[in-house]
């Protein structure tokens, strides 16, 4: 087992997820690999669901499908119980084509078109409005079943190289204030809509545990204000996602999610005692807590640049996996043909993009490396494919879902046909 995560082990040299040697499924599909663990995304939503329903109450959660948006990974998560967040027309198209039920989809769109919120009413019961200024555009095609409107609690927490009120606080673009919520709740209302659901989400990848019942209890403390100036009750209360994982593994601590879902549990029973909300189902919506460390990123090593400093140059560049580029985020990475060698040299990992910031801030030492190794980068089951570019014309990796001893393609590589074909040269 590699970091305490069980889908990862050491065997004769190679790095295994699963059972399947990671350098025999490079070998077969190729780099740049995305790989996913089927039983480690579904080991992860079983652990939250039952965390709090160990706590005493049951809890809806709603995928987030931005995350990582594999038609293979919503199947697998439908057919286990969860629901879809989504935040586009296509994401609903991808939730339909999963399986989804529109009562099992909520639509938390930002900025929304109008094409998109005729759409979403079409085919999605649950509507989260960013704003008190999208609703007038929403009725225009309609009601929704369930209204929700997206709250900003004023506080909001990120992990390590993301704005820490990315989601939540008071310079976020998301969510409305508490007052603003008030008078939304109450113009949506007279507007004749009848169900209602509250929402927000307060930050991106958090590991401080004690952050999540403190601004659910925000969030239930907003709920009852509007429930009983408003006149209403609610259908489920939504406290979001952002719930973190480790990234490095020797400085940071995985959350403890059976305490954090034992203390919210309580704030919810508490404010279903005092009667005010009304008995509106808990929901969540994860998505790097389920799918982020069931994933690897395999890049081949191509060059060895010894320079000012040692380069060691792959296939995996800023537009496979942005997130060290954008947010300078660390993700740990091993040679996967090379795990039991001792003698170390110190690289800086790069890819090849013609961009300075396409390399790894900070050099790491891996066993002394030749051309053709095989570099794993952990941790890349959230927002990697999902947030990959074809900068430089780069076509997108593949993708792979192991289960066992079994593996499949689940994404086929682009290749330079699929960039050219949609691409029209006028006469003009």
């Amino acid at each position: 087992m590699i970091h305490n995560l069980p889908h990862l082990t050491q065997k004769d040299g190679s790095l295994y997820i699963e059972d399947i040697n990671v350098n025999d499924l490079a070998e077969q599909y190729g780099t740049p690999l995305y790989v996913y663990s089927k039983n480690r995304i579904l080991e992860n939503y079983h652990r939250m669901k039952e965390a709090f329903e160990e706590a005493g109450i049951k809890i809806k959660v709603h995928y987030a499908v931005k995350t990582n948006s594999n038609l293979s990974i919503l199947h697998t998560l439908r057919e286990a119980g969860a629901g879809a967040d989504v935040a586009s027309i296509t994401e609903i198209k991808l939730a339909q084509h999963a399986g989804f039920k529109s009562e099992d989809i909520i639509y938390s769109g930002n900025n929304n078109p109008n094409e998109e919120l005729n759409y979403s009413l079409k085919y999605v019961d649950k509507i989260n409005l960013d704003d008190i200024s999208i609703l007038p555009r929403l009725l225009q095609f309609g009601k929704p079943k369930i209204l929700s409107f997206r709250i900003n609690p004023g506080v909001g927490k990120g992990s390590k190289g993301i704005a820490t009120n990315v989601f939540g606080g008071k310079d976020s673009k998301f969510g409305v204030d508490p007052e603003t919520a008030l008078y939304a709740y109450q113009m949506a209302k007279k507007e004749g809509v009848e169900k209602f659901g509250i929402h927000m989400m307060p930050g991106s990848g958090g590991l401080d545990p004690d952050f999540y019942p403190t601004v659910t209890k925000k969030l239930f403390e907003i709920a009852e204000m509007i429930a009983t100036k408003a006149d209403i009750k609610f259908e489920f209360i939504n406290i979001g996602g952002g719930f973190g994982i480790p990234y490095n593994h020797s400085t940071e601590k995985a959350l403890d999610i059976e305490a954090i879902a034992k203390e919210i549990a309580e704030i919810y029973k508490d404010a279903i005692k005092n009667g005010n909300v009304g008995n509106p189902q808990l929901e969540c919506e994860p998505g790097r807590y389920i799918v982020g460390d069931a994933g690897l990123l395999l890049a081949r090593v191509h060059t060895i640049k010894n320079s000012y400093k040692r380069f060691a140059g792959t296939d995996v560049g800023m537009n496979t996996l942005v997130r060290p580029a954008l947010h300078g985020s660390y993700h740990a990475v091993v040679v996967a043909n090379k795990m039991a060698q001792k003698k170390v040299q110190e690289y800086t990992f790069c890819g090849p993009i013609c961009e300075n910031t396409d390399q790894y801030k900070e050099p790491r030492k891996f066993p002394i490396l030749e051309e053709g190794d095989l570099l794993s980068i952990f941790d890349t089951g959230a927002y990697g494919f999902t947030m990959a570019s074809t900068f430089n014309n780069q076509p997108r990796p593949a993708e792979v879902m192991v289960n066992g001893s079994n593996h499949s393609l689940i994404r086929k590589r682009e290749t330079s046909e699929d960039l050219i074909r949609p691409m029209i040269v006028p006469q003009i």
